[in-house]
């Protein structure tokens, strides 16, 4: 499977394709074996990684107290260099 048809299965599974691009894409799927199979295998990865990261997710809160820390932090000035 070459780059740019695995770039185009990502964008299709992401729903990034222009409508033209998409009717041209599933046209492709209903004679290509290969790429039904390949996109069959993408679409459960991506499954799998979104699923994973939602597991990981930070709950509202600690992004609160993160965006809270960020917009107070005033960093320290370094102390001046004294003349030896």
């Amino acid at each position: 499977m070459s780059t740019r048809a695995n770039d185009l299965i990502v964008k299709y599974l992401y729903d990034e394709l222009s409508d033209k691009e998409k009717k041209e894409f599933e046209a492709q799927l209903k004679v290509d074996p290969e790429l039904r199979e390949s996109v069959h295998l993408l679409s459960s990865i991506v499954g799998q990684v979104d699923e994973i990261g939602e597991h990981l997710k930070p709950d509202d809160s600690t992004i609160d107290k993160i965006l809270d820390f960020s917009k107070n932090y005033k960093p320290k000035k370094p102390p001046k260099k004294r003349d030896s």
